[in-house]
């Protein structure tokens, strides 16, 4: 099958050294103060328990990236507004400003966004709009890296392996320090700051407005937030994980608050555990029941270390949680050896998580959590769901598909499929029952693009949803026809590149068209190339293409 993807629109705009300056500026100099300065220190997860006047300390009200490197945190500054940008060492405990460093050339204008600490170099890395940098705390130097392919370095994480990127809403790039991308993880939220939990093993994700979204290793969030009040909402910078140290006996994330005063705050996300404490325990695995009955079968290795890494000798128990609730304990374990538990306890199909844990006189150790579904499951989404025309010129679609094999959670499927759910993308919904492989609607009333989610059912309920293909469904001939009366961009289009606020619609009748038109914005600013382009077209058995559409350059000059 040959496709042919349509570039609609290339333009190079011009705004001068700046234009970062104009796209950013608001959320720095609309500065509204916060409602406590000195939040209320509580000890529940979530809350904000340790603040600091970094901007006070540092005399510059421009501060956007941080990090802790377990004795001093790090930020970074816009020097007021004026170059050079400078990254700022303070002392956390005295609130005091250690030193303060001149960042790169190559980082003037905004400079260098988050920081991430990678504790074997000794080293504090950042990146701007066009460069990685690393900072040597002990030399005290720059090194440039590499220069950036991926857009603006704006959050930034270091995992132990690669460093994790996001900017606004760029995607979420994983990547090594010479620059390689690893992999490249689709994402809609506007991200300002992020923190790799070493203890969990994730990524949080610091947007907007204010909250910590926790996303697993492969890019994908996991459920769990936490919306933080900072006293001015929208207004947020850099993140960092640290266990203990600001806070004696707490594991926070700290975060940075631009407001009238950019402060530090820490949010609690759990209890440090002691160093003397049970090391995790390893090779814990958690089964479900065979053929979909209610049993999990959990087994172990004891830890042979604590936390601290030191031999363990004082094992007392090991633990095993269900969706937090202890529900089994080994009062005889030993230090490395093996143990199991068989949980037959549920009363119903569905998601649990199990947490297995050692506990000495020190306390609980590292826990190690894997989430099962127990029972029968409701059916995946469906796979391989492709749109088509039924037939040239008529308005109708036919959708085929194959039905899935596996559960919706991994969990025993052996319920068959009863129905099918179908939304066509205008809202209207039709009902399938009975097992099937394609479905011929008949009922689209106006040439357009379109697409159809469909989930299947079974007795345990609603499986997995999937979206088919866009097509045009309309004429004989014709691939695409848009007006751009449904806005700006149209289903299925997408801006690409720089700019992608830019675009959007006008009825000013510029390009000698009638009705709605498209329209690239000159504001905000920006130096590079912004596109709008649509769905991917099916050009099967063509020969030829024809593009028809009207266009105007307005030159505007000022004045």
């Amino acid at each position: 099958m040959k496709m042919f993807f349509l570039l609609v629109l290339v333009l190079l705009v011009s705004a001068g050294l700046f234009a970062d300056k104009r796209v950013e500026a608001a959320p720095l100099l609309n500065d509204v103060g916060p409602a406590s300065t000195i939040p209320v220190i509580t000890d529940e997860v979530g809350e904000i328990i340790y603040s600091l006047d970094v901007e006070g300390i540092a005399n510059d009200n421009q501060l956007l990236g941080v990090e802790y490197d377990g004795t001093n945190i790090w930020a970074t500054g816009g020097g007021n507004g004026v170059d050079p940008n400078y990254l700022y060492k303070i002392d956390p405990i005295a609130g005091t400003l250690v030193n303060s460093y001149e960042q790169p050339a190559a980082a003037f204008v905004w400079g260098i966004r988050d920081l991430a600490y990678v504790a074997s170099e000794g080293k504090i890395y950042g990146g701007n709009e066009t460069n990685f940098f690393s900072f040597d705390i002990a030399s005290e130097t720059w090194t440039t890296e590499f220069g950036t392919s991926f857009g603006t370095i704006r959050a930034l994480a270091y995992d132990g392996n690669h460093f994790w990127t996001k900017s606004f809403s760029d995607p979420i790039y994983e990547f090594d320090v010479n620059g390689n991308v690893i992999n490249i993880y689709a994402d809609d939220n506007s991200a300002y700051g992020l923190a790799y939990d070493s203890y969990a093993d994730c990524l949080w994700l610091f947007a907007e407005p204010t909250t910590f979204i926790q996303y697993d290793l492969s890019g994908a969030p996991t459920g769990t937030s936490y919306s933080v009040t900072l006293g001015n909402a929208g207004v947020i910078g850099g993140a960092f994980y640290y266990e203990g140290g600001l806070v004696p006996g707490k594991t926070i994330l700290g975060c940075l608050g631009q407001g009238e005063i950019d402060f530090l705050y820490g949010m609690e996300l759990r209890d440090a555990e002691s160093p003397d404490s049970p090391s995790a325990p390893t090779d814990v695995t958690v089964t479900p029941g065979a053929n979909g009955i209610y049993q999990a079968d959990i087994g172990w290795t004891c830890p042979t270390t604590t936390i601290g890494g030191n031999t363990l000798t004082d094992l007392d128990e090991m633990r095993v949680y269900r969706d937090g609730t202890l529900i089994y304990t080994d009062t005889t374990p030993t230090v490395g050896g093996t143990g199991s538990h068989v949980d037959s306890s549920m009363l119903y199909a569905g998601i649990y998580t199990y947490g297995v844990v050692g506990f000495n006189d020190a306390g609980e150790g590292i826990t190690v959590e894997s989430t099962i579904w127990v029972g029968e499951d409701a059916p995946a989404a469906v796979n391989n769901l492709n749109l088509t025309q039924t037939s040239p010129g008529d308005l109708s679609g036919t959708l085929t598909w194959d039905n899935p094999t596996t559960g919706l959670h991994g969990g025993a499927f052996n319920n068959a499929i009863g129905g099918y759910h179908i939304e066509r993308n205008d809202g209207v919904l039709f009902e399938v029952t009975g097992s099937t492989t394609s479905y011929i609607d008949n009922t689209i009333p106006l040439a357009g693009v379109y697409c159809y989610t469909v989930v299947p059912y079974n007795l345990i309920g609603d499986g997995g949803s999937v979206t088919s293909n866009l097509v045009f469904i309309g004429s004989e001939g014709f691939l695409i026809s848009e007006d751009f009366s449904d806005g700006v961009p149209p289903t299925g289009w997408h801006s690409d590149e720089m700019g992608q606020s830019n675009w959007g619609s006008s009825t000013g009748n510029h390009a000698g068209g009638s009705g709605i038109e498209m329209v690239l914005a000159w504001e905000p600013c920006f130096i590079g190339i912004s596109r709008m382009c649509t769905m991917v077209l099916d050009t099967s058995d063509m020969t030829e293409i024809f593009i028809e559409f009207k266009h105007c350059v307005d030159d505007y000059s000022g004045g």
